[in-house]
C-alpha cells in the first residue's frame, strides 16, 4: 500500500477550508465580511497554496 501524499493531504485540507469560509462569506453570515476582505481571504489562501507547493518540489 502506497504512503499518503502528506502535501497532497494539507493542499486538500486547505482547499476545503477556503471553499467553507467563501460559502459562509457569500451566505451572508459574517455582516462584517465585504468584498475586499474576501479577496484579502483568497489572496492569502492562495499564496499558501503555493508555499505548500515550493516546500513539495513540484509543479
Amino acid at each position: 500500500m502506497p504512503e499518503p501524499d502528506i502535501h497532497e493531504s494539507r493542499l486538500r485540507r486547505l482547499e476545503h477550508l477556503a471553499v467553507a469560509l467563501v460559502n459562509e462569506a457569500a451566505a451572508g453570515n459574517s455582516p462584517g465580511l465585504l468584498d475586499p476582505d474576501i479577496d484579502l481571504l483568497l489572496d492569502r489562501l492562495e499564496g499558501l497554496v503555493e508555499r505548500l507547493r515550493a516546500s513539495r518540489g513540484g509543479p
